[in-house]
């Protein structure tokens, strides 16, 4: 007995309208639901066709509703039941559309005609693909664990965004539309504001065309919407979650060498005034705290006018907004007395928010938590907390407080790694020219926050966010999203070698290598020369714990790394 359920649904989704039904030969179905989640509801929720066949016509076919079972109905809303040839194992294709049903038709034809029904087929492509792309990725690990872990997380790493066009390159636009992808492949289920800050920059190291595929998918949806996308699932935009994080990618793609027209992205953008409280931002400086999230908007907006600011850098001579005196608009939010950024009044007066609670002017955190939330810009931030010895005082005591707390199911009070606006934190040392206290807290959360069981993921993994920072952890390297720059802790690995996709078509190869000098967990950084890539003919030493992206680019990294002070605890 076969079923086809197509009323169930995850915890939080509803599928509130569906439909299924046999053709008369007994072995093909198809039909549509209509889903509303979370999130999609947001946008109106998601439909999607399907079309299926069985390997063999089924014996009789029905429908079920609620306990009753009628055979020889061939249309029904819930339920759809197949009485299968006893004598052999069936398998059942399907194949989806957001499109519509004639689509999912040609999405099955497709598959068949590739597979046929050999599902050991269907298991040996799959796998090959999956070797094929976690295999660009050679390592040498310090244990069996970190195997695990790293591939996991790789693996973790690339299950989002989806491709979501048809077998004729026909998608559904987040405007209801059906479209067609030129040139591209159209991808949607964008967690923006979590996947900005690592994911994508993870993607432009790995696969540059992948990555503008990326960037002409979200490009597509700004010419639909006539703003900039932030959560796009599905066939819908939620407008889940903050900021302008699709401006970084954009920004970090282009300047990693990912090819899309520079000039229409910023074009798409506008002005600004199109974002939430986007004409008091531009006017004020600052988003009054009459808006939920104010602070955090700020933030936000300031951070992706420096990411702006870096792809008007790239494109035409043509009139812009000046990004980068935007990009400073976070000092703005910041009240020297307290020591915080703060909301603020329309009349400028600032709030007085408990630090250590997480109030309505910040998104997923507190006052604490956001106080190092300008990693491009870290020079002027170290200004406005009384210069770098100041800074990284606050930063150190933040990490010692951390260590100190535990773990529990609740948001901590000081460094949360389960959430995205500090999570770059451990690095911010490295930004501030300690090295060694950028290998100790980096290696610090690397151990604390992953692992092999169910608690192996700081919470949400957010799409790969959290799963993209373990795999740059891993390289002991760190992008800062939206600019050219990364920040240098210490490899958990002894090698890693990747296979990187240019925009090109070709490839490249950047190998990083930190042999343990004594088989133990004492990683600090001795020294560090690089050769190759193109800003590096001959082997030179790095003296400061950071590289830019032409540093890269075919090159070699090698680290010495053993006892210094003793082992990281």
């Amino acid at each position: 007995m076969l079923a086809v359920d197509v009323q169930h649904a995850l915890m939080t989704v509803t599928t509130d309208s569906s439909t299924i039904t046999w053709d008369a030969d007994h072995q093909n179905f198809h039909g549509s639901l209509h889903m509303m989640g979370g999130y999609s509801a947001r946008g109106g929720g998601v439909t999607v066709y399907f079309a299926g066949r069985l390997q063999t016509p089924a014996v009789k076919v029905g429908q079920v509703d609620g306990a009753t079972v009628t055979w020889n109905q061939s249309t029904g809303t819930k339920v759809a039941v197949a009485q299968l040839p006893a004598a052999d194992a069936q398998v059942v294709a399907v194949s989806i559309s957001y499109v519509s049903l004639d689509g999912a038709k040609a999405n099955l034809d497709a598959d068949l005609a590739q597979y046929g029904f050999d599902f050991d087929a269907v298991h040996t492509a799959a796998t090959a693909t999956w070797e094929a792309w976690l295999g660009r990725a050679e390592i040498e690990a310090r244990s069996d664990d970190d195997v695990r872990l790293f591939y996991t997380a790789l693996y973790q790493s690339s299950l989002m965004p989806s491709l979501a066009m048809d077998v004729d390159s026909k998608y559904r636009g987040v405007d209801g539309a059906v479209h067609t992808a030129e040139g591209f492949a159209y991808f949607t289920d964008f967690s923006l504001w979590d996947t900005y800050r690592t994911l994508h920059p993870l993607w432009d190291l790995l696969d540059a065309p992948v990555s503008r595929d990326f960037a002409e998918s979200l490009m597509r949806m700004s010419e639909q919407l006539g703003h900039y996308p932030r959560w796009p699932l599905g066939t819908v935009e939620t407008g889940g979650m903050l900021g302008d994080p699709a401006a970084v990618v954009l920004a970090d793609a282009a300047l990693k060498g990912v090819h899309f027209d520079v000039d229409h992205a910023l074009d798409l953008f506008g002005d600004g005034t199109k974002r939430e409280q986007g004409v008091a931002y531009n006017s004020k400086g600052y988003v009054p705290d009459t808006d939920s999230w104010a602070t955090a908007k700020t933030l936000e907006y300031s951070y992706a006018d420096f990411a702006l600011s870096q792809l008007a850098s790239l494109g035409s001579a043509a009139s812009r907004p000046d990004f980068a005196q935007r990009a400073l608009s976070y000092r703005n939010v910041f009240d020297s007395a307290q020591g915080y950024f703060v909301g603020r009044h329309e009349n400028g007066a600032f709030n007085h928010p408990d630090p250590t609670v997480w109030e309505r002017e910040y998104a997923e955190g507190t006052a604490r938590q956001y106080l190092w939330f300008v990693p491009y810009d870290v020079s002027g931030w170290t200004a406005l907390l009384g210069g770098r010895v100041e800074a990284l005082g606050k930063l150190s005591a933040f990490f010692e407080s951390s260590a100190k707390e535990t773990r529990t199911i609740l948001p901590p009070d000081f460094y949360w790694h389960g959430n995205e606006p500090d999570i770059h934190a451990p690095w911010m040392f490295a930004a501030l020219g300690d090295w060694k206290s950028s290998v100790k807290w980096v290696h610090w959360a690397r151990q604390q926050h992953y692992g092999l069981g169910p608690k192996g993921l700081p919470g949400n993994d957010d799409s790969g966010t959290m799963s993209a920072w373990y795999v740059f952890a891993a390289m002991g390297i760190y992008p800062v999203a939206g600019s050219n720059q990364y920040w240098l802790a210490s490899p958990s690995l002894n090698r890693v070698s990747l296979t990187r996709t240019k925009a090109d078509g070709s490839t490249s190869t950047l190998v990083i290598k930190a042999p343990l000098t004594d088989g133990k967990d004492t990683v600090w950084v001795k020294s560090l020369t690089i050769k190759g890539g193109l800003k590096a003919a001959k082997a030179v030493t790095v003296t400061a714990p950071m590289l830019t992206h032409d540093q890269l680019e075919g090159a070699e990294l090698n680290f010495t790394v053993g006892p210094e002070t003793g082992p990281i605890d």
